[in-house]
């Protein structure tokens, strides 16, 4: 869940000179330095997430909130979408139906987990 972050703190970390010749020592290779500097910043975004999630009332249920329903839609209802979008003329019926299968369950999926009483329960108290 954390990837996307992490992409773009390196992305960032990346337009640095310093880090540029940290990270690399020609254009392919990298150095072990860059490896641990990496390293060092996903090691620093854990603990601040880690650190944000202790100090922050109801963080968690912000976050099982939007976990519940972004991991719904990024593993069930994107793929199946874009399988139908990009293959669908050559699909055959059953191929077509399997992949509307996983996309109704994954909507359906997103708006039970985004819905549940036990998150509002939690919301209230």
């Amino acid at each position: 869940m954390v990837h996307p972050i992490n992409e773009i703190v390196e992305r960032n970390l990346g337009k640095g000179k310093w880090f540029q010749k940290l990270h690399h020592n020609s254009e392919y290779s990298t150095t072990r330095m860059g490896k641990y500097a990496m390293y060092m910043t996903r090691a620093i975004l854990v603990v601040v997430l880690a650190v944000l999630a202790s100090y922050v009332p109801g963080f968690g249920v912000f976050v099982s909130l939007v976990g519940s329903t972004v991991c719904a839609l990024i593993s069930f209802v994107l793929p199946a979408s874009f399988h139908l979008v990009l293959f669908g003329s050559s699909l055959n019926f059953w191929q077509r139906a399997l992949d509307i299968c996983i996309l109704s369950c994954g909507l359906l999926f997103a708006a039970y987990e985004g819905g549940r009483p036990e998150l509002d329960n939690q919301r209230s108290s």
